[in-house]
């Protein structure tokens, strides 16, 4: 594990300690936990935004049906994905 020193603000450190002590748990294990949240909603957008150019690149022929079911095709799949 590489350790960071990273700068907050007031009252967000002081948010941090209260969920701390709610949760009976370190500070740096709330910020684990929010920055790997944070980069696997990066990776889901990511994902969504590559399916979506994906079929819009081969389904240029219809893109009333692109648009109809790229959103729900990237919900599914990420539904159903073993991550």
């Amino acid at each position: 594990m590489v350790k960071l020193h990273i700068a907050l603000g007031e009252a967000e450190v002081e948010g941090l300690a209260a969920l701390a002590d709610a949760a009976g748990r370190p500070r740096s294990h709330l910020i684990r936990q929010a920055v790997g949240a944070y980069l696997a909603k990066q990776r889901r957008q990511s994902l969504q935004r590559e399916m979506r150019q994906y079929a819009e690149r081969f389904a240029k022929h219809s893109g009333e049906f692109v648009a109809e079911t790229s959103e729900h095709v990237s919900a599914r799949l990420l539904r159903e994905t073993q991550w």
